[in-house]
């Protein structure tokens, strides 16, 4: 709104739908959606190209053959392909241009509504993005829904929808487009791939607020630095309670003591204390030391140090979080501030990078193999700045 003069307020649309109009936005109408998504072609990293060269004889041949799709399956109702598109010029001028691209298409077969068939594609983006060590972003969308079909003489098709989808400036900016700084390929796991994606999916409610943390640090959101250490520190916990913490043999062992303690006292005495009924919670510090004795990869090792330098870590780190939580001042002289505190968010971005990827379903010799790979590119400052 702007003052003084005629108050006004702009309006700008979110989505698009070229090829029809929804009365019922939130009603459910599409059954399959296609993505061209940027990154996804080098990542897949099948190619239609084959050529052939003589030097001796200055013949070489340009052959291209389109790849088969790739199928897979995310749950009952919904399954996912990579699709595949070659072209070239046809006209006889200085150079000959020849072009491939991948695209995913994700088909349900029951109708979803918009958000719930985006849904899909956000997801796989995140996926994307972890995969690349990158940020991604929509190129082209395309829906098709059973209730709107186009024919060709006999043969009846659904027909193609546009959806333009508003992103921000800061969502189509990409650091790394050479797979030299990918974590992993398709061709990496495609052995694995389908249990990969599946549980990518299944867990996606459980891990969430993980991978969001994430992804969040490979989109470039902006966020002070005390955030992006606090959110990181939060996605920890979260994991280590609930996929690490034996929380229901915790509060039998605490009821036990818990009912001890509290049937001997007044009510007043009771309220008092109340604030420890949840005592059986273990602090951050034993959470960190779970989690770096579990997932010791080599990567972490040599970003945490020798063992003293690991406990160093896990106190300050501990110290930061009480202050930037609480702002007590009794733990600022131990808080890490500036460009340390940046050093120890990288680090513990990189314990939850190896989280996911542990469940996903990739065992430790796989997951160090994907970090080494990719530690002089994105860890070497933090090992030169300990």
């Amino acid at each position: 709104m702007s003052f003084p003069g005629i108050p006004s307020i702009t309006y700008l649309p979110g989505y698009i739908i070229i090829g029809t109009h929804l009365s019922e936005p939130n009603s459910p109408f599409f059954n399959a959606i296609e993505l061209e998504i940027e990154l996804l072609t080098k990542w897949i990293d099948i190619w239609g190209f084959k050529n052939t060269e003589d030097r001796s004889t200055n013949h070489f041949n340009i052959r291209y053959e389109l790849p088969d799709d790739v199928e897979f399956i995310i749950n009952d109702n919904v399954k996912g392909c990579f699709t595949f598109a070659g072209s070239s010029t046809h006209n006889y001028e200085e150079e000959f241009l020849s072009t491939h691209k991948a695209k995913l298409k994700i088909t349900s077969t029951e109708n979803l509504t918009l958000h719930e068939i985006l849904e899909y594609g956000w997801h796989f983006k995140k996926f994307l993005t972890l995969a690349t060590q990158s940020n991604t972003y929509f190129k082209t969308i395309h829906l098709t829904s059973k209730h709107i079909v186009g024919s060709d003489g006999d043969e009846v098709f659904p027909q193609r929808l546009e959806l333009l989808y508003r992103q921000r400036q800061l969502e189509l900016k990409v650091e790394n487009n050479n797979k030299l700084y990918f974590l992993f390929t398709f061709l990496d796991v495609a052995e694995q791939f389908q249990s990969l994606i599946k549980n990518w999916y299944n867990k996606k409610d459980i891990l969430q607020p993980i991978i969001d943390t994430a992804y969040e640090s490979y989109s470039k959101t902006p966020a002070f630095l005390e955030t992006s250490f606090l959110n990181s520190i939060q996605a920890l916990e979260i994991y280590h309670r609930r996929f690490r913490q034996k929380t229901y043999e915790l509060i039998a062992e605490h009821s036990i003591i818990w009912e001890g303690i509290v049937n001997n006292l007044s009510e007043e005495q009771v309220k008092y204390i109340s604030k420890f009924e949840y005592a059986y919670e273990p602090g951050l510090t034993k959470r960190l030391k779970d989690l770096i004795k579990e997932f010791d990869i080599s990567t972490i090792r040599r970003l945490l140090g020798n063992t003293k330098q690991t406990k160093d870590f896990i106190f300050k780190t501990v110290a930061s979080r009480n202050y930037y939580t609480h702002y007590d001042l009794k733990s600022k002289d131990n808080a890490l501030k500036g460009a340390t505190l940046l050093y120890t968010t990288e680090k513990l971005k990189a314990l939850l990078l190896v989280t996911i990827l542990f469940e996903l379903g990739l065992n430790h010799q796989t997951i160090e193999k994907m970090l080494t790979k990719i530690e002089p590119y994105k860890y070497q400052f933090l090992l030169r700045n300990y």
